[in-house]
Formats: C-alpha cells, sequence, structure tokens
C-alpha cells in the first residue's frame, strides 16, 4: 500500500523520515492554541477575499474559537492586500483547494491557500500564509510549496510558470527574516522530478530518525520517539556540570553548536510533555512522580487580550490624541501603552502619585481588555 503525504509534512519528512511512518502510529492530538488562532485568521482572510476579489473555493465553516483571530485579525489584513498588490485583475483565485495525485511511490495530499491563475491556466501564483511567530523556510527552499506546485501542474497540465509566494507577517525583520519571500518557477517539471525523487529516498529510508529543531517542533510523536527519548538520556550523561566547566575553560564550538540544537530538540518535547502534565493536574488535581514528589498547578494572570481592536483605540484617542502615540503602542501592549501615557501626560509609570500612567490605563483601557491565566507547575507539601 502507498504511503500518503500530506504536503504540509513535508519538510518534516525530508528532514526525518522515519517521522512519516512514525506519527501514523499516535493518536492524533488537538490544536494547540497557535494552531487555532490560524485557522481563524484563514478564514478571516478567506472570507475577506470572497467577499471584496470574488475568491472562489470552500472555506467552511466559521470556527467556534475565533477570539484570538480577531486579536490578530491584522495578520489576515496584511495577507489579503499583499495578494491584491500582487494578482492581475483578470485572474481568477481559488482558496483551499482540494488536491491529491498518485505518483508511482506515493499519493501527495494538500490544501494550497490561495491560488491565483491567468485565463489560459498558463501562469499560476501559490500562496502560503503562515500566521505565527516561528520563522520558516522562504519560499525559494520551501518543501510545502514545492508540494503544491506539483499538485498544481497535475490538476493542470497547461502551467508553464509559478511564483511561489510565503507569507509571514509576524516575524521580526529586523532579525533578518523575510515578510514576504517569493520565488519565480520557469521549469516546473523539473522541479516536480527533484520533489519526486526527493521523497522516493525518503520512503526508502522510512525506518531511519534523524532529530532536529525544525523536524521536532510541530512532530506529534515526539514524546514517543526513540531518538528524541534516546538524545534526552544522552543529554542527562553529558550535559552535567563538570561538561560545562570543562568547555568554559576550553571552548569547543561543535560541541557547543551541538548542544544548543540538541536542546531545541528536547524542550520541543518538553513542552508537550508540560502541557500534557498541567491537563492532567487540571483534571485530577495533582500527580506524582516516580520518586513520589507530588505535582500540582498554581495559575497566575496570563498574557493580555483585546477583543474589540476599535473599541481599543476609541479608547486611545481620549487618553492619547496625538495619533502619533499610537505606532508606539502597536501592537496592542500595556506596558507601551503605560509607557507611552506616561511621556505624553507628563506622569511616573508607577508609584504612591494620585495620578500615573497605570492609574490612568486602569481607569481608561482596563474594560477594554481582557487577561488570560497563565497555570504553573509546582510541588505540592
Amino acid at each position: 500500500m502507498k504511503p500518503t503525504l500530506r504536503c504540509s509534512e513535508a519538510d518534516r519528512v525530508l528532514r526525518c523520515n522515519g517521522s512519516l511512518r512514525l506519527t501514523r502510529l499516535v493518536d492524533a492530538r488537538e490544536s494547540g492554541p497557535e494552531a487555532v488562532m490560524g485557522q481563524g485568521v484563514h478564514f478571516l482572510a478567506h472570507d475577506k477575499m470572497r467577499r471584496e476579489l470574488g475568491a472562489v473555493g470552500n472555506i467552511g465553516e466559521r470556527p467556534a474559537d475565533m477570539k484570538a483571530a480577531l486579536n490578530s485579525a491584522w495578520i489576515a489584513d496584511f495577507y489579503v492586500r499583499q495578494i491584491k498588490e500582487t494578482v492581475p485583475a483578470d485572474w481568477s483565485i481559488e482558496m483551499e483547494a482540494d488536491l491529491d495525485h498518485e505518483f508511482e511511490q506515493f499519493i501527495l495530499t494538500g490544501h494550497p491557500d490561495d491560488i491565483a491563475m491567468n485565463l489560459e491556466a498558463t501562469e499560476a501564483m501559490i500562496f502560503d500564509l503562515k500566521a505565527g511567530y516561528l520563522n520558516v523556510d522562504v519560499a525559494e527552499i520551501n518543501s510545502q510549496l514545492l508540494c503544491y506546485l506539483c499538485l498544481i501542474l497535475k490538476a493542470y497540465p497547461t502551467l508553464k510558470k509559478a511564483t511561489l509566494f510565503l507569507i509571514q507577517p509576524r516575524v521580526d525583520e529586523d532579525e533578518g527574516f523575510e515578510r514576504v519571500s517569493s520565488v519565480v518557477v520557469d521549469d516546473i517539471p523539473q522541479a516536480v522530478r527533484y520533489l519526486e525523487a526527493q521523497i522516493n529516498a525518503a520512503i526508502a529510508n522510512d525506518m531511519e530518525l534523524n532529530t532536529g529543531p525544525k523536524q521536532c517542533l510541530y512532530c506529534p510523536a515526539k514524546l514517543q520517539c526513540k531518538a528524541v527519548i534516546e538524545l534526552r538520556a544522552a543529554m542527562k550523561t553529558t550535559l552535567t556540570k563538570e561538561d560545562l566547566e570543562r568547555v568554559k575553560r576550553e571552548p569547543q564550538d561543535s560541541v557547543l553548536a551541538d548542544w544548543y540544537l540538541d536542546g531545541k530538540v528536547l524542550s520541543g518535547a518538553i513542552d508537550d510533555a508540560t502541557k500534557l502534565a498541567k491537563e492532567r493536574i487540571k483534571a485530577t488535581g495533582s500527580i506524582e512522580s516516580s520518586d513520589g514528589t507530588r505535582l500540582g498547578v498554581k495559575v497566575e494572570g496570563g498574557a493580555y487580550s483585546y477583543p474589540s481592536m476599535d473599541a481599543y483605540f476609541e479608547a486611545h484617542k481620549l487618553v492619547l490624541p496625538d495619533e502619533s502615540s499610537i505606532p508606539r503602542c502597536w501592537k496592542p501592549s500595556k506596558t507601551a501603552t503605560i509607557e507611552e501615557i506616561a511621556r505624553v501626560r507628563g506622569v511616573k509609570k508607577t508609584g504612591k502619585d494620585s495620578v500615573t500612567a497605570t492609574s490612568i490605563y486602569d481607569g481608561h483601557f482596563r474594560s477594554y481588555v481582557v487577561q488570560g491565566e497563565r497555570v504553573k507547575i509546582v510541588e505540592l507539601v
């Protein structure tokens, strides 16, 4: 039976061939907060494209949980603006196309965010939106986009030229990342042959697990992965206080680099394990380790969210009427807004004075801001 590969997992599988087989053996997990936000942002973008650009396609029902997406609606606006400025007016736009093709050794499936195409179906633009904070490979080396191109060529054999766009509005350009990257592919059949050969090689080697920050980050099987478990055990014996002191005295670049990369792999697994532990403790009250340590949770104030951006900025106008202040407080930030109030009003940020920037903020903005909760695991006596 031929294995089925989703375009969205191509990069992980090409980096860790064994993950294709391993992920099919674990239960699917519920979407985390970032994924829920991303789904909502995609819905907002596509709903806007349908209304303003005449885009077609089945974008599904409005997600039930849209709170985080509405707080990040600017991401959808950024994405739609890029498409408006790039796609010719007489081209068609298809959203969330359901594509698949059976190759000789595997089946490839995918749902490109958006495909724009000319009337002759000889030229296309493929758009992929990433709504998270983490930088992903730019369009030129992005395996997911290349997989989409393969499927589109199979659906439209007249295609001669394609431009691939990766749009990730949240990444920090000051750190050298690109919010919008693109690459033009003129020889599409050659690109398809290259990718097919890469995937065939991965399938032939599907028992080999290879840890790394990029492939392990979102892998649903990392808690059950033998390679990650072995890496954790190895780190316990090699990353000791004595080892750190030795490398501090006699720096070894390769050792430090390996520790850093291995640490990124394990931190992802630890984050997943921590999330599961919190969920279990909240359900049962406490859990106990193999050595008898009993763990509970402590709930504290978490991040702030902004249910209505319009109402929030109306409050801005009352407190900070100079519109030049708004960019300093964008994206919405309690800290940035308090600092700006202190600067404009000439008051202290906090303290015992009758009027401070914090008291002004609490008086004018509190009703427009919702504070979440932060759950910490603590040892119980």
